[in-house]
């Protein structure tokens, strides 16, 4: 069943840095969602593959201690911006990131943020199975109650909701959220093998997934907002060394 009555989606090939990403998302938030009703706003889009992003309450001095776990070998710089949203640190480069924005008058507005991650990760990690992204993985949602907090890296270790493939405890898919004046924001990140598109068949059945899908371009208005958080948030020392 649909969980929105009309989803705005924007398949966003701009080229943009990871600040300015970041600053898109906020914009729709800030622009869009006190007139949203029932409806939502769903944009994919890529980061760059140096980026890397903190959530808003990770120090920013983790980096280098999250970098030392991984397997494969990383040179700086990066481009190193903190989300609005909370969770861990991601890098990014392998993934295709994708961002809901979600009005107070849905009905999911009042749910708690477990019930709202449960929600959008079942229908990606259907919209996955189905498009056999991963066709020798077994790809299940993790417990809120085997999630396992405290951890530096998004993707070293699920949290609640999280989708992994059972088969080898890879963490496929993860996500936060922000809430503003009772509506949210929830960016997520998904770990694509092989080449990343934001017009893969998993993107437009996830879409469907979560409600009546209708192709949507972004505003001028937001557009402007973007720009100015970028500048004034996004690109600051203030905003992202601020822990």
């Amino acid at each position: 069943m649909s969980v929105f009555s009309n989803l705005n989606v924007w398949r966003d090939e701009t080229d943009r840095s990871v600040a300015a990403q970041m600053a898109v998302d906020e914009a729709i938030l800030r622009k869009t969602t006190p007139v949203l009703g029932n409806s939502a706003n769903l944009r994919f889009y890529l980061l760059p593959k140096d980026a890397v992003t903190l959530g808003f309450f990770m120090p920013i001095s983790e980096i280098e201690i999250s970098r030392s776990d991984r397997v494969e070998s990383l040179n700086p710089p990066f481009s190193i911006v903190r989300r609005l949203t909370g969770g861990g640190i991601v890098f990014h480069g392998s993934d295709v990131t994708f961002s809901l924005a979600v009005g107070k008058e849905n009905p999911l507005s009042s749910s708690v943020t477990a019930d709202r991650y449960q929600v959008i990760h079942e229908a990606l990690r259907d919209s996955l199975v189905e498009c056999n992204i991963y066709p020798d993985a077994e790809l299940v949602l993790i417990s809120s109650n085997d999630s396992q907090p405290g951890e530096l890296a998004c993707f070293s270790k699920p949290v609640g909701w999280d989708v992994l493939n059972r088969n080898n405890g890879e963490k496929i898919a993860g996500g936060a959220q922000r809430r503003s004046g009772g509506a949210w924001l929830h960016q997520g990140t998904v770990q694509i093998p092989g080449e990343r598109s934001l017009f893969a068949e998993w993107t437009d059945l996830f879409s469907k997934k979560l409600g009546t899908a209708r192709n949507w371009d972004g505003s001028p208005a937001i557009e402007i907002e973007a720009s100015n958080l970028e500048k004034s948030r996004y690109s600051s020392l203030e905003w992202n060394e601020r822990l």
